[in-house]
């Protein structure tokens, strides 16, 4: 909760911003501006989420994985499988797992109903951290 990590999703840079900064509707744009941090590069991703440890959890549609980042940059994979289509959303469960949404994005965005159809079931991975 210290920090927003935020990033677009066709740009490989990964960025911060304190959350103190940013609820305070007082903070000069100045602070603002000065208060976000560059941090590393990552992936093309659709999906960012951290940890209570502070690891960014990433995914990497390109390469069918998530992706734990901590703040130097290091990366651990936590999943590759080539059936993971288009992997998005990044939830923690309290049953220790993260969920994972495969939306196949890919193959329906901007196509017909029938599309949707050829290419669903749309999956939810489950992995033990």
């Amino acid at each position: 909760g210290n920090y927003l990590y935020y990033s677009a999703m066709s740009h490989e840079k990964m960025y911060r911003i304190p959350t103190h900064i940013i609820t305070n509707s007082n903070t000069p744009d100045s602070l603002i501006e000065t208060s976000i941090e560059e941090l590393w590069d990552r992936p093309l991703c659709d999906g960012i989420r951290v940890a209570e440890n502070n690891l960014v959890y990433i995914t990497d549609f390109e390469n069918h994985q998530v992706l734990a980042m901590d703040e130097k940059g290091n990366e651990e994979v936590i999943i590759r499988n080539e059936n993971i289509r288009w992997a998005d959303g990044l939830s923690f469960g309290a049953d220790g797992y993260l969920y994972i949404t495969d939306s196949a994005l890919q193959h329906v965005i901007m196509k017909s109903e029938k599309k949707f159809k050829v290419h669903a079931p749309f999956g939810i991975w489950r992995v033990r951290l």
